[in-house]
């Protein structure tokens, strides 16, 4: 269901990050032009980098395979979701769809194609699909070397196991990618910003790599959600208390969005925030309850 409201102030960049948004902006007009008959084919990846897979498909198909891993996963994909609102709410990244109107950087308003997945309503910086997919794949590709290396043993050769990670980090290079460019061909993304996603996931999973989750109890999974809706209430409240509105990108959303029923609420900072805190104290509680083997 669309939002009601209507207007909303833009902060002021520099001119430096007016310089980087101008050429985000040729980027998105390259790709446009480039790969217009590919549209549905930039959609589909799009889809598929969307963080809500992460805790509706990978995740189940993951832990169905492996307990370890999946419960890696939908800590990476939950801690990550998590940090990558935060630090949109302090980064105030804009979004190209509705920047290339609000600025007056350009004469003549270059035009920039809209598509049914367009209309995000938060901050655009870092990029969350690029952030979750690679931290989301970086997990489950160390994890898949390490179990390979571990049962090849001494019988595996070098040359082996290096073509192996070749091919297998060849490919989530490529779908990384794929899901970026599809970000920023559609205008929700500029390129810096699926760069810094793609960059803080891959560090992010790499923590996640060290962290002995499968021996966490009822207790962390309690005060992780905890620790997720609190800070993010402290944050908001801080803001608030300066006269910075957490919300100041749904108005732009809404001013912007060429169909406005491409706004939908599951897209704001709140809705991921809710569904993180759900997710972790829901896996904590079942695996803790004796449900899930």
């Amino acid at each position: 269901m669309p939002f009601n409201i209507t207007t909303a102030p833009l902060l002021p960049d520099s001119l430096h990050i007016d310089s980087v948004h101008r050429h985000g902006i040729q980027v998105v007009q390259l790709l446009q032009g480039r790969f217009h008959d590919y549209a549905e084919t930039m959609l589909m990846m799009s889809h598929l980098g969307d963080p809500r897979h992460a805790f509706l498909l990978y995740f189940p198909l993951v832990f169905a395979i492996s307990r370890g891993v999946g419960l890696r996963l939908l800590w990476v994909a939950a801690i990550g979701e998590w940090l990558n609102n935060v630090l949109k709410w302090f980064m105030y990244g804009q979004r190209p769809y509705w920047w290339v109107r609000e600025t007056g950087v350009f004469d003549i308003v270059p035009p920039v194609q809209q598509y049914r997945l367009t209309c995000e309503t938060g901050p655009g910086c870092p990029s969350g699909h690029a952030m979750n997919i690679s931290s989301v794949l970086f997990v489950l590709i160390v994890s898949l070397l390490s179990d390979i290396k571990h049962k090849a043993g001494v019988r595996g050769g070098v040359l082996t196991l290096f073509g192996i990670r070749l091919v297998v980090w060849s490919m989530f290079a490529m779908f990384v990618g794929l899901v970026s460019v599809s970000r920023v061909f559609i205008a929700t993304h500029f390129p810096h910003q699926v760069l810094m996603g793609t960059i803080a996931g891959i560090i992010l999973g790499q923590i996640f790599m060290t962290i002995p989750v499968e021996k966490m109890r009822l207790p962390s999974y309690l005060a992780a959600g905890t620790v997720i809706l609190g800070v993010s209430f402290l944050i908001f409240q801080t803001m608030e208390a300066f006269d910075m509105d957490p919300g100041w990108s749904v108005p732009l959303a809404i001013k912007h969005c060429a169909d406005p029923s491409h706004v939908h609420i599951n897209t704001t900072p709140f809705a991921s925030l809710a569904r993180d805190a759900g997710h972790i104290v829901g896996l904590g509680v079942g695996i803790n309850s004796g449900l899930v083997p």
